[in-house]
């Protein structure tokens, strides 16, 4: 089969490895390109030049410009495309090769952010592709893809993917199986660009990844990148890190100077997030420097970003890096340019909310507002909470969210959610310092008891170590002597508040939690209004002295109480003791007057006394 018919097949490794003749030599020079083997194509072109046709040069001059853009050789690729725009004014020509100019225009333009032109070109050489009923099928799904990135470009995205979605439906129909997986990558990360659920997405990016359909490095090294700014947002820098160091050699051997200057931004990022301010400068000034400001403002505007928010910790004149991303900032119209740049300056412009899920989020962080929060932690976007709570990079911190009772862990390698803490627990983290805190203090602070320690020190290890399976692999961030309990120098214990929009839905959180981490199945599936039926009787507890001689299973009960009534299965659960001496402790906190017992048989419920 001759390399034409394999390349409008898209099957262009194919294209690459047929019988070369004379006719379809341009075909494999396109083949070659799409394949990453620019050098080969180029000198198949130089050998063959003189021998083409005026439709053939058209056709091979439109491939080399593509090839240039990725090798980021833009001065060559603007002289191939220009070459093309005089053939097609000066001679009267087919409607392919009108398209082949005007398709080669919006790339070129894509490419300078200049997404309102290339989109004009676009739909320009679009309608000389549906004017020739001869036209190839494969260069209508290049319209429309090119289409699709610009809409999505220009803020469009759910119509920017739908012309995504389309053209990966013709690839689908004629199995042009190299572009189709081209088109799957491109729409799996504007999804993750888009989207508020980092960690599916990454799991989809990684699948296409290790697709063996996946040839391209292009592809690929754009999916590396994509999958590594995604664990950023996730707080996930160690594993940023490593799935970087993993693909080194992928991204290089592109020889896409986008592509190294993009993995630089990601590793200036890393290394600012890790506190090393000056390191982070000074690769994110490397990645800059690679750049050229006409072509790749794109991405120069997030490294100055970065730049900026770095001299402002150092506490270094910035004004020169704000005012040369604002100039940059007005020539491009690309909608991500923009809320980065609106983010910037608190100068948030009006968009479509709904577009961009992710997007608004990170507004609503950025905001701070009250909704906000629960958005991070519902997705997993932890990698915002330095910037919802204004936290110093670099730092490590045991975050405690006041009104959620949420522990939150921040260090070099990780952002993590730990869960949520009891009172005591949370009583115990607030009067622990560098310095030590004794166990007498412990118990008077927190229990309000004269410190004993046959009885009291079972109270104290139960507590901490509790506290310490939660911390998990950071559990050695707080140490101990004999007599006291320290934090590690290095940590720093911060509690913070954040306001929800109705009390009740953090009454209705917290006490959720409560009954799916204490109560049975039966009790999990009680209405939280039918707590009101208990009023009546837990008014008639007692306000009794608590006494000094309870074991220290009944003193944290009553230090903690459970906000809703707990049955037998319940606290045997929470104590890891026998259902027998549940029994007996519940028994004598309702002897005591500390509790109460309420309904019959499998329905017996104890409310604890509450302060």
């Amino acid at each position: 089969m001759s390399a034409k018919k394999h390349y409008l097949d898209g099957h262009y490794q194919l294209a690459t490895e047929a019988i070369s003749h004379p006719k379809d030599i341009v075909y494999k020079i396109a083949a070659l390109i799409f394949t990453g083997q620019h050098l080969a194509a180029r000198l198949l072109f130089k050998d063959h030049a003189k021998g083409l046709d005026l439709e053939d040069q058209i056709f091979a001059h439109f491939h080399l410009g593509i090839s240039y853009v990725r090798t980021s050789e833009y001065k060559l690729a603007q002289e191939q495309f220009i070459k093309n725009l005089i053939l097609t004014r000066n001679n009267k020509v087919n409607a392919v090769s009108n398209f082949l100019c005007f398709q080669g225009l919006s790339f070129y333009r894509f490419f300078f952010s200049e997404h309102k032109k290339s989109y004009f070109w676009a739909s320009k050489a679009y309608s000389f592709i549906l004017k020739s009923k001869l036209s190839p099928p494969l260069f209508l799904a290049l319209s429309l893809d090119l289409q699709g990135h610009n809409l999505i470009q220009l803020g469009q995205i759910h119509l920017g993917i739908g012309q995504l979605k389309k053209a990966l439906s013709l690839c689908e129909q004629y199995e042009f199986l190299t572009l189709k997986n081209d088109i799957e990558i491109s729409i799996a990360i504007y999804m993750s660009d888009y989207s508020e659920s980092p960690k599916i997405q990454i799991l989809n990016l990684k699948k296409l990844l290790l697709s063996k359909e996946s040839q391209s490095d292009y592809s690929k090294s754009a999916l590396v990148l994509q999958i590594s700014k995604l664990f950023l947002l996730m707080g996930k820098y160690a594993q940023a890190k490593d799935f970087l160091t993993e693909n080194y050699d992928l991204i290089y051997n592109n020889e896409n100077k986008r592509k190294i200057a993009t993995l630089n931004t990601v590793m200036a990022e890393l290394l600012y997030k890790r506190g090393q301010f000056l390191e982070a400068l000074s690769v994110a000034k490397i990645a800059r420097r690679n750049l050229d400001e006409n072509i790749d403002t794109s991405l120069i505007l997030p490294i100055l970003n970065l730049e900026i928010k770095i001299l402002n910790l150092l506490n270094k004149d910035n004004s020169t890096l704000i005012k040369y991303t604002n100039d940059l900032s007005q020539r491009v119209d690309r909608y991500l340019d923009k809320k980065i740049f609106s983010r910037l300056k608190n100068n948030f412009t009006a968009n479509e909310v709904g577009q961009d899920p992710l997007g608004d989020i990170i507004d609503s962080a950025h905001l701070k507002k009250e909704s906000a929060l629960d958005l991070i932690l519902k997705n997993e976007l932890l990698g915002l909470i330095p910037r919802y709570f204004d936290l110093k990079p670099g730092q490590k911190y045991l975050l405690i969210v006041n009104e959620l009772n949420s522990l939150i862990s921040i260090d070099f390698e990780s952002i993590e959610y730990l869960g949520q803490l009891t009172k005591n627990q949370i009583q115990f983290l607030q009067n622990l310092n560098s310095d030590g805190i004794s166990k007498e203090t412990l118990i008077e602070e927190i229990w309000g008891y004269e410190y004993e320690a046959l009885r009291h020190d079972s109270l104290i290890y139960t507590t901490i170590s509790r506290i310490k399976k939660i911390l998990g692999d950071r559990k050695h961030w707080i140490v101990a002597d004999e007599n006291r309990y320290f934090i590690q120098n290095e940590v720093k214990i911060i509690f913070k508040s954040y306001k929800m929009n109705s009390k009740n839905e953090i009454l209705s959180k917290d006490v959720s939690y409560k009954y799916k981490s204490q109560e049975t199945q039966h009790a999990a599936d009680l209405k939280l209004e039918n707590l009101a039926n208990y009023k009546g009787s837990v008014s008639n507890i007692k306000k009794t002295t608590i006494p000094k001689n309870l074991n220290y299973r009944l003193m944290q009960t009553l230090a903690d109480p459970p906000e809703i009534p707990i049955n037998v299965s319940g606290y045997a659960k929470i104590w890891n003791v026998t259902r027998m001496t549940s029994l007996r402790d519940l028994s004598e906190l309702c002897q005591l007057g500390l509790a109460v017992k309420i309904g019959q048989g499998k329905a017996t419920r104890y409310q604890v006394q509450t302060n």
